[in-house]
């Protein structure tokens, strides 16, 4: 495994934070992002994604499948989708680790025109067989085969995986036509389940370093994208539907509106007015 600087500051300051099998996840007293500091060769992770769209199911993707975490993720892609449109109701939209293409299949059926971005094959090579859906087969974060424009572009849990979040967002944001509005949405480090969780189940999952390098807080979002010379950006709170419950749902947004949910969204503009910078 190899040691690396702070992708955001590069500098090499750091304090050990967590300790998961032989990964070390540290912090960096220089700028404070927190990140993994010897991660996987990119050949084994190339492998692992692999390896996962090789085995996982391929259910029907819709809102009446059979399988409930397809429907869930209909239901997350469609809230997604109402976020896209309250800014924007169409447009060339690129999605960065799109996988088999069912978020860019779904924003399609809204009048989006739509590419994906992707590093696994096999994914890909679904999302264009199957869907019939424009799929670059590519990193972001290095040499990129992408010479198109975009009014939008998608970043659904994407960065954690990078090993140069600052590069990929710096390229992400060079395919952004102007007037153009880039959406993310990371894992939140501080989420209140991560930290009551106990050791044992606190990485368990696509929260394990293997497959994770950056390790987000709504603060270290905002330090990141302000090092890209990218600060005109807004906060949203996105609250999926996991419950029909009253309580469990205003539970959710007592959570979500204090930085305690289990994810993170921002949007970020491209010369856009002013009323849409961050006040935080």
């Amino acid at each position: 495994m190899q040691i690396r600087n702070c992708p955001v500051c590069r500098l090499n300051k750091t304090r050990l934070k967590y300790s998961v099998d032989e990964f070390r996840i540290v912090t960096c007293r220089e700028c404070g992002f927190v990140y993994l500091a010897n991660p996987i060769a990119l050949e084994d992770e190339q492998h692992n994604y692999e390896r996962y769209f090789r085995s996982a199911d391929l259910p029907e993707y819709s809102a009446a499948s059979s399988d409930e975490n397809i429907r869930g993720a209909w239901r997350i892609n469609e809230q997604r989708l109402g976020w896209i449109k309250a800014h924007r109701q169409t447009g060339a939209l690129l999605d960065v680790g799109c996988g088999r293409g069912y978020f860019l299949e779904h924003a399609q059926q809204h009048g989006f025109i739509v590419e994906g971005v992707e590093i696994s094959r096999l994914a890909g090579a679904y999302a264009s067989e199957h869907l019939n859906i424009t799929v670059h087969i590519c990193s972001i974060e290095k040499e990129f085969n992408l010479t198109g424009s975009y009014d939008i572009i998608t970043l659904w849990h994407v960065l954690e995986h990078m090993h140069n979040p600052r590069a990929a967002l710096e390229n992400v944001w060079s395919l952004l036509k102007p007037g153009g509005i880039l959406f993310i949405q990371v894992p939140n480090l501080h989420s209140l389940k991560f930290q009551l969780s106990p050791a044992a189940r606190k990485w368990r999952g696509g929260n394990h370093p293997r497959y994770h390098r950056s390790f987000f807080t709504r603060a270290s979002l905002h330090l990141l994208l302000e090092a890209c010379g990218l600060e005109n950006y807004a906060d949203s709170h996105l609250i999926y539907r996991t419950s029909d419950k009253y309580l469990a749902r205003l539970a959710k947004r007592v959570l979500n509106s204090g930085d305690l949910d289990s994810f993170l969204d921002i949007a970020v503009f491209k010369e856009q007015a002013s009323m849409f910078i961050s006040t935080q």
